[in-house]
């Protein structure tokens, strides 16, 4: 995955190309890109598309709707790669796999690329904030290339996972990746970020100094 969930770092255009000289040419590559569009400015980002795919014919791109575009509830997304690779894939695909609406929706998203600006230039905006104010609460944040933030919580991740769960406000707590004090905060508008700052206030002023 690049940018990678859940730490949001990502990879260079010279580290993947990297993986791909490495990475026998019988062997399929795939490149999980859920998250690209938070990163796409960034110096030194892959340009998978159109470039890596023409290249490397063993490559597959995967992208979805779900993250920017926010069509999460449909469940759609699609795979970019050598033809007939791609062949290969629709012979094995379960039939009516996309139903006609999220179709529609798709390709409806795809012409509205201010929405997606606007969407990318919020979530860069409010992810400043949001890594600030948790530095300020003693979560320990790195960088991320995405629309959340990878933290050190100064408790438990499950338990601080349960608590804000009664305050209405759900993290990841990512126990499950082997990192029981690591949690993953999503990024939302500046009115969602308030209540998120306000819920963690109330339980970390709980936690022994």
């Amino acid at each position: 995955a690049n940018p990678n969930n859940p730490t949001g770092t990502y990879n260079t255009q010279e580290e993947l190309e990297g993986l791909l000289a490495a990475v026998p040419k019988t062997a399929l590559v795939v490149l999980d890109e859920a998250y690209f569009q938070y990163a796409a400015s960034i110096p030194g980002y892959p340009r998978s598309l159109p470039d890596l795919v023409r290249k490397h014919d063993n490559l597959v791109v995967i992208r979805t709707f779900s993250k920017a575009y926010g069509l999460a509830g449909l469940r759609v997304g699609y795979a970019v790669a050598d033809p007939e690779l791609t062949g290969w894939l629709d012979r094995i695909r379960m039939p009516f796999n996309v139903n006609l609406p999220a179709q529609r929706a798709c390709l409806e998203a795809i012409k509205d690329a201010a929405f997606v600006k606007r969407a990318v230039a919020g979530n860069d905006s409010q992810r400043v904030v949001v890594a600030r104010v948790l530095g300020e609460m003693g979560f320990g944040v790195g960088d991320s290339a995405t629309n959340f933030i990878f933290a050190r919580s100064p408790l438990p991740g499950r338990e601080l996972f349960k608590a804000l769960l009664r305050q209405g406000v759900i993290i990841r707590p990512l126990d499950e990746y082997g990192l029981p004090h690591y949690v993953r905060v999503s990024v939302g508008t500046a009115a969602q970020n308030r209540a998120l700052f306000s819920a963690l206030k109330k339980v970390i002023a709980k936690v022994p100094a």
